[in-house]
């Protein structure tokens, strides 16, 4: 019998259970950044009921499930009917499927073709293969106690294993331009992934793990659908760990006051960004 969600590592534990644990996520912490306290505890705690149709994170999902647990793949990933809803007949026919399918991510033919192609394109990277095959755990969830804050703390690695004598958290991200180095820092910083490695990192540093490296395994969603494998540098480690140890102290501090401030009342003067700006010849006229 699992011992989740008490403190420390545990394989196998299905992401439902996982979702539904205690600790702060890396995933509420950039809210906290990106938003306010007030804003990502109602995310916590009203989180999506998932009857939204097709989204982009059925897609991500699904492509996890065929990179990473490739034999549950057909029990959990279906492809969706080529049919319009146009008429009555074509309506009763995926309401038909969906019953039928219940509990299974129903993919758009188009989207289920894409996903098959990315699984392909990750397939041809050399390293990526071994990364995904070498000895360790998939979907491994951790559970610890920040030290500082004394605030538990939750996290959940696509992979944690050995490769090339070296303890490896691998993450799989979909990218959606070409996989140029400019575009994946642009990205890495843009959804915070920097904060992800150094929280992924210090919780595995928390429970003894020893020495670790953070690599991202990207892979186009656009064709060729190409992947290319990134590792978290240690100035990145740095800036994630200063972002999400400010997050993790003003998330402390709301808990223990039961203060969770949102947006507040004053009046907040709204400038234009650099690129709305008018052109400067224009913006102080012409003879």
């Amino acid at each position: 019998m699992s011992d989740w969600p008490e403190i420390g590592i545990h394989p196998g534990i299905p992401a439902e259970e996982y979702h539904q644990g205690p600790g702060v996520s890396q995933t509420t912490l950039k809210r906290v950044l990106n938003s306010t306290l007030y804003h990502a505890r109602h995310a916590l705690l009203s989180p999506s009921d998932g009857s939204s149709a097709t989204t982009v994170f059925d897609v991500g999902e699904a492509t996890h499930i065929a990179l990473l647990e490739p034999h549950r793949f057909d029990q959990r990933v279906v492809r969706g009917l080529e049919l319009d809803r146009r008429s009555k007949a074509n309506k009763e026919a995926h309401v038909d499927f969906a019953a039928e399918h219940a509990g299974k991510i129903i993919l758009l033919a188009k989207e289920f073709d894409k996903v098959e192609a990315m699984a392909v394109g990750v397939l041809r990277n050399k390293k990526a293969v071994e990364i995904l095959a070498a000895p360790g755990f998939t979907e491994l969830s951790m559970v610890w106690e920040d030290e500082e804050t004394g605030q538990l703390c939750r996290g959940r690695d696509d992979r944690y294993c050995r490769w090339q004598e070296m303890n490896i958290i691998a993450d799989v991200k979909t990218h959606a331009g070409h996989c140029s180095t400019d575009s994946i820092e642009r990205t890495i910083g843009k959804f915070g992934y920097d904060i992800q490695a150094a929280f992924y990192l210090d919780g595995m540093a928390r429970l003894g793990a020893g020495d670790r490296r953070f690599v991202f395994i990207f892979v186009e969603k656009a064709a060729p659908h190409e992947c290319r494998l990134f590792e978290a540098s240690e100035d990145m480690i740095l800036h994630g760990r200063a972002k999400y140890r400010k997050a993790l102290k003003l998330w402390a501090e709301a808990e223990k006051s039961g203060d969770w401030p949102s947006w507040g009342n004053e009046i907040t003067k709204a400038e234009l960004r650099p690129y709305d700006l008018a052109p400067e010849e224009d913006f102080y006229g012409r003879d």
